[in-house]
């Protein structure tokens, strides 16, 4: 079964509901789900939280980011560093 055919049955399921107390609890479950987004997960390096949404932006972008060669391997950092290191001192 694939996601749109499960969506449709959990759509079918939750019109079936009758009670007002298994609408609440489904209510509740989904409220839990979406606060998992904003839940903080991390700190910054000068101590700002970060959201798990935020983290997964973050994340997202880092990927993409790498998918497009926009990175600089430790070898091409440790160069950077050293003829700064060399050129200061």
């Amino acid at each position: 079964m694939n996601i749109a055919e499960r969506k449709i049955k959990l759509v079918e399921k939750i019109l079936r509901l009758v009670n007002d107390e298994n609408v609440s609890r489904f209510e509740e479950i989904l409220e839990s789900e979406s606060l998992k987004d904003s839940t903080i997960v991390a700190k910054s390096v000068n101590g700002r939280e970060i959201s798990l949404q935020e983290y997964r932006d973050k994340n997202d972008r880092a990927v993409a980011d790498y998918s497009e060669g926009k990175f600089k391997t430790s070898a091409q950092l440790k160069d950077k560093f050293n003829s700064a290191k060399n050129n200061n001192g």
